[in-house]
């Protein structure tokens, strides 16, 4: 797709021409003015088509109705506060995955900043979260102070894991995961168990699943249930 073809979330027609992406951009523009000015209560398609300087015919081109503009403004701009895009974009959910570890410390890591706010956001708005591996190290150490471990060996290939019955979350988990992991540290049974997290799926030692006490309707994983049948090969080393 062209970037003049781009079409954002909630938009319903994709502007083939520059005049017609200008005139996406301008909606989008006025949309941000109109919700900073008047707030919800004065968001209306019609305010936006006046600022934009646009018929209400020409708006509804590209987008059903406002809630539809607040979704594409939502993800207008990547850069923006994670809260800027979360609390307007109706996540039913959110998913935080992993990433390779550079530092020992991962308060050193270069996206600690970014991640512990987007945290931090999705706490506020209250809404439901699945980290995995070193999104959820990240969530521990930054919401009860616990660190990982650094292992031996890495840790990699695809585990059983028998689900501990009692928890919410754990009724629609069935009795066993097969999960992927891939890690080089971990979060032990022990250490959990000492800041009030309740482990969801475990094997032998190795913790799989667990929810944290500051936020128990959010998932947090040490293994990767977002890879595909080779992303384990593709990594090997």
């Amino acid at each position: 797709m062209s970037t003049s073809e781009f079409i954002y979330p909630g938009q319903t027609l994709a502007p083939r021409q520059g005049r017609s992406r200008a005139t996406v951009d301008a909606i989008l523009e006025a949309a941000a003015q109109v919700l900073e000015a008047q707030g919800s209560p004065g968001f209306t398609t019609d305010a936006v088509a006046t600022r934009a300087g646009v018929s209400i015919g020409t708006l509804y081109r590209y987008f059903a109705d406002k809630q539809a503009i607040l979704t594409a403004l939502a993800w207008r701009d990547q850069r923006s506060r994670p809260a800027d895009m979360m609390e307007h974009a109706n996540l039913d959910a959110l998913i935080i995955t992993g990433a390779e570890p550079k530092t020992a410390d991962l308060r050193d890591e270069v996206y600690w900043p970014e991640l512990t706010h987007l945290i931090d956001d999705a706490l506020r708005l209250e809404l439901r979260v699945l980290c995995s591996c070193l999104a959820s190290h990240v969530a521990v150490q930054h919401l009860t102070g616990l660190t990982r471990r650094k292992r031996k060996e890495k840790l990699s290939g695809v585990f059983d894991f028998e689900v501990q019955r009692g928890h919410p979350l754990a009724q629609a988990l069935g009795h066993r995961l097969t999960t992927p992991h891939s890690r080089w540290n971990s979060l032990d049974q022990t250490d959990l168990a000492l800041i009030g997290a309740e482990i969801l799926s475990l094997s032998d030692d190795e913790v799989d699943a667990f929810t944290l006490p500051q936020a128990p309707d959010w998932l947090c994983l040490q293994g990767h249930p977002e890879y595909e049948p080779d992303t384990l090969v593709r990594e090997f080393r």
